[in-house]
C-alpha cells in the first residue's frame, strides 16, 4: 500500500493506517472508517532494516575473514603434505608397512 500520514493540530505529520468498511444500515450503506497511528510500526521496521543490514556486513566480514584464514592455512598443509610425500618415496625401502602407513 501507500504510505499515508496525518496532521497534528501543531501541523506535524505521522504515519497512519486507514481502514474503510461498508456497513449497511436503515438509511442505507455508510462506511465505517478508522484511523491508527503506525508511528511505532515505522520504527520498528526501520530498526529492524538496519539491523538486517548491520548482520549483512557482518556475515560479509565473516566471509572475507574465513576465506583469510582457509587460504593461510592451506598453504602450509599442502608444503607438509608435499613433504610428507617426498619422505615416503625416499624411504619407502627402509620401513616397514606399518610404519608406511601412519
Amino acid at each position: 500500500g501507500r504510505d499515508l500520514f496525518a496532521r497534528r493540530k501543531n501541523g506535524s505529520e505521522f504515519p497512519v493506517e486507514i481502514g474503510l468498511n461498508p456497513i449497511s444500515t436503515p438509511d442505507g450503506f455508510m462506511v465505517l472508517s478508522s484511523v491508527v497511528d503506525i508511528s511505532a510500526r515505522k520504527q520498528h521496521e526501520a530498526e529492524l532494516k538496519r539491523l538486517n543490514q548491520q548482520l549483512a556486513n557482518q556475515n560479509q566480514e565473516l566471509e572475507a575473514y574465513n576465506y583469510a584464514v582457509s587460504h593461510d592455512l592451506r598453504t602450509p598443509l599442502r608444503a607438509i603434505h608435499n613433504y610428507a610425500d617426498f619422505l615416503l618415496e625416499d624411504l619407502s625401502t627402509k620401513v616397514s608397512s606399518e610404519q608406511t602407513m601412519y
